[in-house]
């Protein structure tokens, strides 16, 4: 008997917040790579980071097969496309004022649709092309689910990606920017997309505690071996490097591995923590992570800007190498996350009070007639 579908059970109701969680642990990452040479130099530790925008992409898949029917036509995921593209531009425009002190219409329209103001900015090039292609994506992933040989089907298909990501790698080039955004679709990302899609399907958005210290002590195992066998990963991406590139953007075979282990590493510790929130610390850890998660977007978009004022204020000879690091890092994390929540709470108390306002002048005219 096929296994029940995710996608035709419409939308699940609310966020998870063991989701928002990873996300804010995937752009923590972000944070640790593009501070690299800057407060460290360590090798494992900027390649224990490299999971970062891989897993931005597989969990972007797996929230895709909780969208409903309607939200998952090209038509809806044009509409998102736009929404994100106002929020980058509206990022470039902020960015632009704030290194030239002045506004260039020039400069705005050229870095805008260039894409290449800051380096992080490639990843919208192949993600709006992800969620364009998402429908076609999760549409097949439901058709494969409804055979009997569901498996072989979704194996077929991450092998099928694989040789079109190479293709896509070799033959094609859309815009001079940074890794995956170079290629169609991304090149490898394409496949992990895919395989969010598939673990979205199969059930791992639901919330299942059982067991999850064991997959956490697992996982966990497993991860500090892949940062620990950096080396002997890199032989075999070499071996691929003909066909899939150097195996660093887009992730190569090891980096795809790293990636899933991380997700299953993150998932099963927040997990977790939700299934013991009874206790503070546990409940104000997914709620800190959780918020974090949530306003991710920004922390990609303003975290560089952020990084090179603090470093214009502070010098790493002023203060020892801990504070340095902790005075850079955390507001390039906290900034982007505390202004828009708080601008955010300021909106919501300003309806509140027109709202009482509103409701008030009604009350008053009822009693007048």
């Amino acid at each position: 008997m096929p296994k029940e579908n995710v996608l035709s059970k419409g939308s699940i109701s609310g966020r998870f917040a063991w989701v928002d969680c990873c996300k804010a642990m995937a752009i923590i990452a972000v944070l640790v790579d593009h501070t690299n040479g800057i407060l460290y130099t360590s090798r494992y530790v900027g390649r224990a980071s490299y999971y970062s925008v891989g897993l931005f992409v597989l969990l972007s898949g797996m929230t895709h097969a909780a969208l409903k029917p309607e939200k998952l036509t090209f038509q809806s995921r044009l509409k998102k496309v736009g929404l994100l593209f106002g929020q980058y531009a509206a990022a470039c425009f902020l960015i632009v004022m704030i290194y030239q002190k002045f506004f260039d219409f020039n400069t705005y329209i050229t870095a805008l649709l260039s894409f290449n103001l800051q380096g992080p900015f490639y990843f919208f090039v192949f993600f709006f092309q992800l969620l364009l292609i998402a429908p076609v994506l999760a549409t097949w992933c439901r058709y494969c689910d409804a055979g009997k040989w569901r498996y072989l089907f979704h194996v077929l298909t991450v092998l099928f990606l694989f040789c079109f990501s190479s293709v896509s790698i070799r033959y094609t080039y859309i815009l001079p920017v940074h890794g995956g955004g170079k290629y169609l679709f991304g090149g490898t990302y394409i496949v992990l997309f895919y395989i969010g899609i598939v673990l979205g399907q199969c059930g791992l958005l639901s919330k299942r505690q059982d067991h999850c210290i064991c997959a956490f002590a697992g996982s966990l195992l497993a991860w500090v071996v892949c940062v620990l066998s950096i080396d002997a990963g890199a032989m075999i991406d070499r071996l691929f490097e003909p066909y899939l590139g150097d195996g660093f953007n887009p992730p190569g075979i090891q980096y795809i591995i790293f990636t899933i282990i991380s997700f299953m590493m993150f998932r099963s510790l927040f997990l977790f923590l939700e299934y013991h929130k009874d206790l503070k610390i546990c409940s104000g850890a997914v709620k800190l992570f959780s918020l974090i998660g949530r306003n991710s977007l920004y922390v990609f978009m303003y975290h560089l800007t952020v990084r090179d004022w603090m470093t214009n204020l502070i010098t790493p000879d002023t203060t020892s190498v801990w504070v340095y690091r902790i005075l850079i890092f955390m507001p390039m994390l906290l900034i982007p996350v505390l202004v828009p929540s708080g601008l955010g709470l300021i909106k919501s108390n300003i309806r509140a009070v027109c709202g009482d306002v509103t409701s008030g002048t009604i009350r008053s005219r009822s009693n007048d007639g």
